[in-house]
């Protein structure tokens, strides 16, 4: 995944989508490295 979709997936689609919780689990190593880049660096999965 890129940082377009990571962005897209976890700042618009969820901040449109108030009453659902997004967790990110179960990642391979470069996913979650986007992830977490995407993040800011926070915690995930």
């Amino acid at each position: 995944v890129g940082q377009g979709f990571v962005d897209e997936l976890f700042r618009v689609w969820a901040s449109s989508h108030e009453g659902v919780s997004l967790e990110p689990m179960n990642m391979n190593d470069a996913v979650e490295f986007m992830v977490r880049r995407g993040l800011g660096g926070g915690d995930v999965g």
